[in-house]
C-alpha cells in the first residue's frame, strides 16, 4: 500500500515516501503460494478477503489493536491452509 498510496491522501510530509524494492524470486513465490490457497479452498477466500478488508479499515481508523488482532487471524487461517 505504501508503494501504490505514496501519500495520495496529501498528508504533509517533508519528503515523499522511499519506495520499497522486492526482489523477482519473491514476488514469484508468492504467486504460486496464493495458486495453492485458490486452489486450496475457495469457501474461506470470502471470508478472509473480508476480515482482510475490515483490517486495513481499522488500521485506517488508528484502531491498530483490532486491526493486528484481525490481520493475525488472517495470516493464521493462510497459514493452516498452506
Amino acid at each position: 500500500a505504501r508503494n501504490v498510496l505514496n501519500n495520495s491522501l496529501k498528508v504533509p510530509r517533508a519528503r515523499p515516501l522511499g519506495r520499497r524494492l522486492i526482489e523477482l524470486d519473491v514476488v514469484g513465490y508468492s504467486f504460486s503460494l496464493l495458486d495453492l490457497i485458490l486452489k486450496h479452498s475457495r469457501s474461506i477466500l470470502v471470508q478472509l478477503v473480508e476480515t482482510i478488508y475490515i483490517a486495513a479499515c481499522r488500521s485506517r481508523e488508528k484502531r491498530f489493536g483490532e486491526a493486528i488482532t484481525l490481520g493475525w487471524g488472517v495470516c493464521e487461517q493462510l497459514v493452516s491452509i498452506l
